[in-house]
């Protein structure tokens, strides 16, 4: 395994249906793949406990004090009307 370096962040954006997701992970593009098939498997075999993984759901108006506060959850989501 080699190293990384501390406080990098990589921000991959994924277009799933009419949605954008942007996720940032301490991890490889791999491990993120990996890690996006392995939720769909969990999501289909165990759909309620997966959905407690989002910490809550908040307007974009929100978005800066979220994502440079502390942490509230495992997941925060940040809603746009569609």
């Amino acid at each position: 395994m080699i190293p990384r370096e501390r406080n990098v962040v990589n921000a991959v954006p994924i277009a799933i249906s009419t949605r954008w997701l942007l996720g940032t992970v301490n991890a490889g593009p791999d491990d993120f793949a990996a890690a996006l098939r392995n939720l769909d498997v969990y999501r289909n075999s165990w759909p309620e406990a997966v959905q407690t993984l989002i910490a809550g759901r908040y307007p974009p108006e929100q978005a800066a004090e979220l994502i440079l506060g502390r942490p509230t959850g495992i997941k925060t989501v940040i809603a746009f009307d569609s």
